[in-house]
Parts: structure tokens; sequence; C-alpha cells
């Protein structure tokens, strides 16, 4: 019979299943944050706000009583809905 070292307590050894996923848990976070950051800075979140922009100063252009009537309706409208509002011709 042939003795070998047996392996440290598991107490003395460092828990590696650990450790590998604590580092993909800090990839996959790493990971996020350069894709919210891309998404951020695309042009279409740069378009969205320049037409937002255009919308409110289109909504200030209305009479009261179109103003009035928006805002009651804001939560039910979406924003192609806005959109095809502020078209029509007053």
């Amino acid at each position: 019979m042939r003795w070998t070292a047996r392996p440290a307590p598991r107490s003395d050894r460092p828990d590696l299943n650990r450790i590998r996923r604590a580092r993909g848990r800090a990839q996959l976070a790493a990971l996020l944050v350069l894709l919210v950051a891309v998404v951020a800075a695309s042009p279409a979140a740069a378009s969205k706000k320049k037409k937002k922009k255009q919308n409110e100063a289109r909504i200030a252009a209305l009479t009261e009583k179109h103003r009035t009537w928006l805002y009651s309706v804001d939560p039910l409208i979406n924003e192609e809905e806005l959109e095809v509002f502020l078209d029509l011709p007053q």
C-alpha cells in the first residue's frame, strides 16, 4: 500500500468555486455597466432628449384649452399619440 499526502482540511483551503463565482459576478457587473453607458450615450437617446424639448416648446405654444386637455390625458397617451396630437392643425 502506498502512502500519499492527504489534502489540507477544508478550512485551510480557499473555496475556489466561491472565488470563481465572485470573479464572474464582478465581470458581469462590469459588462452591465459598460452596456448601460453605451446605450445612454447612443444617438437615439440624444434624439429623444431633443424631441422632448421640441415637444415641450410645442406644448407651450398651444392654447390654454388644448394644454389643459393635454395635461389631463397625459397619463393615458403615449409618445406617438402626443406627436400626432401636436401635428394636428389648431
